[in-house]
């Protein structure tokens, strides 16, 4: 078995690091606070603890690393680790900057590395369901696609709110569309500091009529985490607060020809019962074991980035539509 090491190690990074070591592939943590890094030698007792990322590189016993530091340097770190010859895993965003997550990618490609982005709903058991009944065509041809996101904090310094909480709504709705938007419109509006949305609206054409919606706040009263798909037959919904019965099927729609509407019963669906983030931790270990691209690959994270950044453009011009340039790969 591959093994990795854990770059960056608070909360998120701690979550990594707990899912790899309980898999069996954790072989070292990086954190550059020396003060943290005592911690964790007492959390970690069998693991090496660096907090020098040049000293953990040279390591010969570590294959991958595992990027869980703040956005603004995973370009930085993932570029380190790349020249080292160790695979990637860099959580989301991939970066803040379509360039660099190209870079990363295509440096990745060029040395024969994996590369995979966090984007844990694509891991996680109702996307992997959603997904699957949206390709056999049970809900019918797809109108369109809302996701909500919003809650109160965690407010962050270096990323906005759509930087922060849309990756996951953005790379899920790619999942599942399995395709990319041809334009998009963004609104939002700072509060707390400038400079940093607070709040978004995005919204996304796709091929043909079919449209994506998503809101993002970590100003909101109460944590929503929502995922509606309309189609022309059923309907469907994942609930990520709710834990089971998190992917619902609505058996309702509208007649075209008389206008009525069929209410349906509402089928909870069936979920594997497995921590996303554990299936995203194996998928990587996988994908190194059988040389296999993964799923949330580089090409993905690039796409990802290139509609926040389509996003923030569009903000800046008062929700302006913008059309995107072709994708790095579908998926």
């Amino acid at each position: 078995m591959a093994k990795v090491a854990v770059v960056g190690c608070g909360k998120w990074g701690m979550n990594l690091a707990r899912n790899f070591m309980e898999l069996g592939a954790l072989e070292a943590i990086c954190e550059k606070s020396e003060a943290r890094a005592l911690e964790l030698r007492s959390a970690f007792k069998d693991v090496m603890v660096f907090n020098d990322l040049d000293e953990l590189l040279s390591r010969d016993s570590v294959d991958a690393i595992v990027v869980a530091t703040p956005p603004h340097v995973h370009h930085s770190v993932g570029m380190r680790a790349l020249k080292a010859g160790k695979h990637l895993f860099v959580e989301k965003p991939m970066t803040l900057e379509a360039g660099e997550a190209k870079e990363l990618d295509e440096t990745a490609h060029n040395l024969g590395l994996h590369l995979m982005v966090g984007h844990i709903l694509l891991y996680h058991p109702a996307y992997v369901k959603l997904r699957e009944i949206v390709a056999a065509g049970e809900l019918g041809e797809i109108c369109y696609i809302h996701s909500e996101r919003i809650g109160l904090g965690r407010v962050r310094r270096e990323e906005d709110a759509m930087f922060s909480l849309a990756p996951h709504d953005i790379s899920a709705m790619l999942y599942v569309f399995n395709d990319s938007p041809v334009a998009l419109s963004c609104s939002g509006m700072n509060y707390l500091q400038e400079n940093i949305m607070d709040i978004a609206y995005l919204n996304l054409r796709f091929k043909g009529k079919r449209m994506g919606h998503i809101h993002v706040s970590w100003l909101s009263p109460e944590k929503i985490r929502q995922h509606t798909v309309v189609g022309t037959r059923k309907m469907a919904r994942v609930d990520e607060v709710i834990g089971k019965g998190a992917l619902k099927l609505f058996h309702r729609h509208i007649e075209p020809d008389s206008l009525a509407a069929v209410n349906g019963e509402i089928e909870n669906i069936e979920l594997l019962d497995e921590e996303p983030l554990r299936q995203e931790c194996r998928h990587f270990l996988q994908c190194l074991e059988k040389n296999e691209r993964p799923r949330s690959d580089g090409c993905q994270g690039v796409d990802v980035v290139k509609i926040l950044n389509a996003a923030r453009e569009s903000s800046n011009r008062q929700g302006e539509w913008i059309s995107l340039e072709e994708t790095c790969r579908r998926i």
